[in-house]
């Protein structure tokens, strides 16, 4: 007599772990860590299971921090590259950071608009969940204004950057200005609007700096 056959342990063999994660990448930047239920990511991540979401991710909180440094790693690359460029002045590497900065939060298919900015915009501080994902992407923002403010430095350093420059307000107004066009993006911003905007964003850059 035959026995019975085994039902299988874990996760169905069809589940694809990367491809689930980037669906949460979506949805978390589509409605922000709060406002991406269990429900919504479940259906995104192709009807998995809560058991089953579980034991790949570990928690909502796991789940969201994986799908920040997915997205991180996805999108920051070619900023970090123009900023530790060695053959970029400071205006050019700023220039790249912006134009690479629109095509990101305006790319055909994905929700627009930057993660770091608005995936924590509605987390409240009654939830310590909630609280702890708008941390993370508070000091994921607060790295990227280092980096400016350091890229800006070394242009004092390498010459391209007056001594006399405000380097602190110049690495705040460009941060300020790249994230305040993720908040036009969602808002229906088109990709030739923002590189105009960028554009202009340059000529102040410009006239802050004659200044000097």
């Amino acid at each position: 007599m035959k026995s019975p056959a085994q039902r299988p342990r874990g996760r169905p063999r069809t589940f694809d772990r990367a491809a689930a994660l980037q669906a949460a990448v979506r949805v978390f930047r589509e409605r922000g860590y709060e406002g991406a239920t269990l429900s919504d990511l479940q259906e995104a991540m192709g009807g998995i299971s809560p058991p089953s979401l579980y034991a790949a991710f570990g928690s909502k909180e796991a789940l969201f921090e994986e799908a920040v440094a997915s997205y991180v790693s996805s999108t920051g690359e070619a900023g970090r590259c123009a900023l530790e460029s060695t053959k970029l002045t400071t205006r050019e590497a700023i220039a790249e950071v912006m134009h690479v900065h629109v095509a990101e939060i305006t790319k055909s298919g994905e929700p627009h608009g930057c993660m770091l900015v608005l995936g924590a915009l509605n987390c409240t501080s009654e939830g310590a969940d909630a609280a702890k994902a708008s941390e993370l992407l508070h000091g994921l923002r607060g790295q990227t204004y280092r980096m400016i403010l350091q890229r800006i430095r070394r242009g004092v350093r390498d010459g391209d950057v007056p001594r006399k420059t405000d380097v602190e307000s110049l690495a705040m107004f460009v941060c300020t200005f790249v994230n305040g066009m993720s908040v036009q993006a969602r808002d229906g911003a088109t990709r030739a609007a923002l590189n105009a905007t960028v554009d202009r964003a340059l000529q102040v850059w410009d006239a802050v700096l004659a200044e000097k």
